[in-house]
């Protein structure tokens, strides 16, 4: 979000009124005189957030809201555009990954549904960051085509220096919940090492939470072979990995590995391909429609696949040098004032319906 409202300063007639809550609220200094802070203290996913919200939003008047989540307050009456990142809720039963009592996890996801059927419903326009969200929408909840609208994320990471290598290593981005794959990944891994193929190690990098502790008490039954796999996380003083280094993890791994069931979008390979980083990936969900002909592609529920994918990218430096060029050809796709100038026009239309 923050870089939608970066790149919609300047470009827009209207003011425009930004609630954030007070963790973050000063992360975001408005540049554009038209663009308004608002301080709202409520918890996210809360009943709070259900009763309180639309008060709030009535006392200004808004002409238009755009919620950035599928969770926007059921009762407010106003004109609203909803953005859907992903439907993982609805594809994956997460109640394995859930810390909660079953039937409060039961009932939340039924909620969960019921919030964002209506929200497809109020919404005069949803905006997604991919073709498959939208067919996903359109057969699920049965939207209509012209409802939905896609607006491509876009790489966040930038970088021109040169780092000092160490390793080898293959690298893998982002958060460690079930639909990510990282149980078959990590077989795969240790498999190559098995076979003497790979001397590196394998660093997932991702917040040091539930989710990474419990991949690595399943990693110690690998035994010796655990102590080459990484969390680096777990290395930092808040349990994140700062950009300025994650940007270094990029540039010196032999490859970015992504091995997602699903992905409303995916980040990390644009991230890896600005980055000169080759991609290896899922072949699932929105990947291809992202990385285009700039991955190397594996079948995400094969182990075996897996671990070819990861033996070719691994021996074959050509294959590698023509991925970082496909790479960076394939980011120029994409950009976060390309995908404001889209959004601008969404709301323009909804304005003036």
């Amino acid at each position: 979000m923050s870089n939608l409202l970066k790149n919609l300063e300047g470009k827009v007639n209207f003011e425009v009124y930004v609630f954030l809550a007070a963790k973050g609220f000063n992360d975001y200094q408005p540049q554009d005189k038209r663009f308004h802070k608002v301080q709202c203290n409520v918890p996210w996913y809360s009943w709070l957030e259900q009763i309180v919200l639309p008060f709030v939003f009535l006392r200004y008047r808004l002409d238009l809201l755009h919620v950035p989540h599928f969770n926007f307050p059921v009762l407010y009456p106003g004109r609203l555009v909803l953005t859907v990142h992903d439907l993982i809720i609805d594809e994956f039963s997460t109640e394995r990954a859930t810390t909660k009592w079953p039937f409060y996890y039961r009932f939340k996801r039924l909620v969960y549904g019921l919030v964002v059927w209506w929200g497809l419903v109020r919404a005069l326009k949803v905006l997604v960051p991919s073709q498959f969200v939208k067919r996903q929408l359109i057969v699920k909840y049965h939207c209509s085509i012209e409802k939905v609208v896609v607006t491509h994320e876009a790489a966040d990471l930038y970088g021109g220096g040169v780092y000092k290598s160490w390793g080898p290593y293959l690298l893998y981005v982002g958060s460690m919940y079930p639909h990510k794959n990282l149980e078959r990944l990590v077989k795969a891994f240790i498999e190559i090492k098995k076979e003497g193929i790979f001397s590196g190690d394998l660093v997932l990098a991702g917040k040091d939470d539930y989710f990474s502790k419990r991949l690595q008490q399943e990693i110690k039954n690998y035994g010796e072979y655990a102590q080459e796999i990484i969390f680096p996380a777990t290395k930092t003083r808040d349990a994140y990995i700062a950009d300025s280094d994650l940007i270094i993890f990029y540039q010196n791994a032999t490859a970015l590995v992504f091995p997602s069931l699903s992905e409303g979008f995916g980040l990390p390979p644009l991230e890896a391909m600005n980055l000169r980083c080759p991609v290896v990936a899922s072949c699932a969900s929105s990947v291809p429609e992202v990385c285009g002909d700039a991955a190397l592609y594996f079948d995400p529920r094969s182990v075996e696949d897996i671990k070819e994918k990861l033996k070719k990218i691994i021996t074959d430096e050509t294959l590698r040098q023509d991925l970082v060029r496909k790479g960076l050809e394939n980011v120029k796709r994409f950009s976060w004032g390309k995908m404001a100038e889209e959004t601008l026009k969404v709301y323009e239309s909804c304005l003036g319906s």
